[in-house]
């Protein structure tokens, strides 16, 4: 009986040895897009599942959203990085903080107060894009002199 125990495990180091390594699309802490929002990979158990957090939704007592999702049905989030030049409605501008994962500051360079004061909007990251064609209307900017 002992041999027959060993003798399957080495049977099965062998077969894990003789298969590729899974290595995941996605893999855990990735910002990602899926059909039911966006969110943060929380792991890929398979090579097609992954365990999504959803950022952009909360149930009954803060509680959070995981949904299970196809990899295809996944896409990564471009990161907006502080130094990085992006536009948004009111114009061109460079990313000088990010006060959360989903919201940044942006010190706009086509804009100029009295006293050359420059104008510091914030917004949701999702309403920048360092895409030239971007076009966004939908942000409410809170402006102050630097």
């Amino acid at each position: 009986m002992g041999n027959w125990s060993s003798s399957k495990k080495k049977k099965e180091a062998a077969a894990a040895a003789a298969s590729p390594a899974f290595v995941p699309k996605y893999p855990p802490g990735s910002s990602v897009s899926c059909y039911a929002g966006k969110g943060t990979v929380l792991s890929t158990s398979s090579p097609f599942r992954c365990e999504v957090l959803l950022t952009n939704w909360e149930l009954a007592y803060g509680s959070k959203v995981t949904c299970y999702v196809h990899e295809d049905q996944v896409s990564l989030l471009p990161t907006i990085a502080i130094g990085q030049f992006v536009r948004c409605y009111a114009g061109v501008g460079e990313v000088i903080e990010a006060t959360s994962s989903t919201r940044i500051a942006v010190r706009l360079t086509n804009w100029e107060l009295a006293y050359k004061s420059k104008v510091i909007c914030y917004m949701a990251e999702e309403q920048v894009s360092n895409d030239t064609m971007c076009q966004v209307s939908t942000c409410v900017c809170l402006c102050r002199p630097v």
